[in-house]
Parts: structure tokens; sequence; C-alpha cells
């Protein structure tokens, strides 16, 4: 009798010819109810740590590269500072317009532009001497906390034959409206 309270507390002995040890019943349901859970939590855990490992880091984000379209470009203006614009409204487009083509006769009328999907980047280069200086946005990039715009002026050399008269440089052109602040990046170009 003393064997078989014995054997009610321990697991079934193990099959013929194979070690006789017995383990108790507690450590076996412990053992199994641990495998549960593993197997339960691989599957919940894995496939978020895989997402994030995927998932680049701050330091590995790319920018993104953002198409815009020209407006006016050219070396022509009645703005004669040099200065870097982000217009995001009707009436400030109206105005920024209207002193851009102040020089001209008639005046050109103002361009259509979509301010709830679009906004307006604007550089002016300044009034210059001589003819042969030139700006261009070159690429527009939307990172994860600002947007990048790239310009580069081009110089003549001193030796160049250069019309002779004041120039007013400018590029003016539409992209993607977006609220992250907007920095501007200068590469010189000399001839």
């Amino acid at each position: 009798m003393n064997g078989a309270k014995q054997n009610a507390k321990y697991h079934t002995e193990a099959p013929e010819g194979t070690s006789a040890k017995k383990y108790p019943r507690a450590f076996f349901l412990l053992g199994i109810f641990g495998t549960f859970v593993i197997i339960v939590i691989s599957f919940v855990l894995l496939p978020s740590c895989v997402e994030e490992l995927g998932r680049p880091t701050d330091s590995q984000e790319e920018d993104v590269s953002l198409p815009f379209s020209t407006i006016s470009k050219g070396t022509f203006s009645g703005c004669t500072t040099k200065q870097n614009l982000v217009i995001k409204t009707q009436e400030q487009w109206v105005k920024l317009w209207k002193k851009h083509t102040s020089t001209r006769m008639p005046q050109t009328p103002t361009p259509k532009v979509d301010f709830t999907k679009q906004m307006i980047l604007a550089i002016f280069g300044g009034q210059k001497p001589t003819g042969g200086f030139a700006v261009e946005i070159v690429k527009v990039e939307k990172g994860r906390d600002k947007i990048k715009v790239f310009f580069k002026e081009t110089v003549p050399p001193p030796d160049a034959l250069v019309s002779q008269v004041f120039t007013q440089l400018y590029h003016i052109i539409k992209v993607e409206k977006s609220d992250l602040p907007v920095t501007f990046e200068v590469k010189e170009d000399r001839r």
C-alpha cells in the first residue's frame, strides 16, 4: 500500500527497457506548461522583433526626393535682395509675384497654385553687376524632421565675356505642401 501511495505522487514509470527513474508529476506538468508559454510568447513577440529589425534607425533613415515644377526662372526680377522664401498662402504669393514682376510691362498674371496641396519655394540671388550669374534649385528632399532645398549659384570666371547689365537672379518652384521647416543649402558653381 505504501508503494501505491508513492506511485500516486509520481508520474508513471518509464517504459520497459529504459531507465526506471520516476519524475514527480508537478515537475512534469510544469515542464509542459512552461513549453506552452514559451511557444505562445514566441508567436506573439517574434513578429514585432522582426519588424523592428527591418525598420531603419534614425541615423539610417533616408531622405525622400520630392518632385517639383518650375514656375519661373531667370535673371530679371523686381526682387533685388538675396533671399530664400517659403510661401504657403495665396496672399503671400500674390504679393511676391507682384514685386517679382514689377519691372515688366505689362505685368504677367499670378500663376495658379493650389495652396491646400502645394507650397512655393523661391530663391532670389540678389542683384549682380553683370550677366553670367545664375541660381538654380537642383533638388528638394523631405527628411524626418525638415525639407532640404539644394541649389547652385553660378559665378562667371573673371575673364568671361558677359553682358554689361544689372541682373537679378531667381528660381521659383512649387512642391508638395508640408508643415516641416525648410532649409536651403547652396553649392557654388564656377564656370
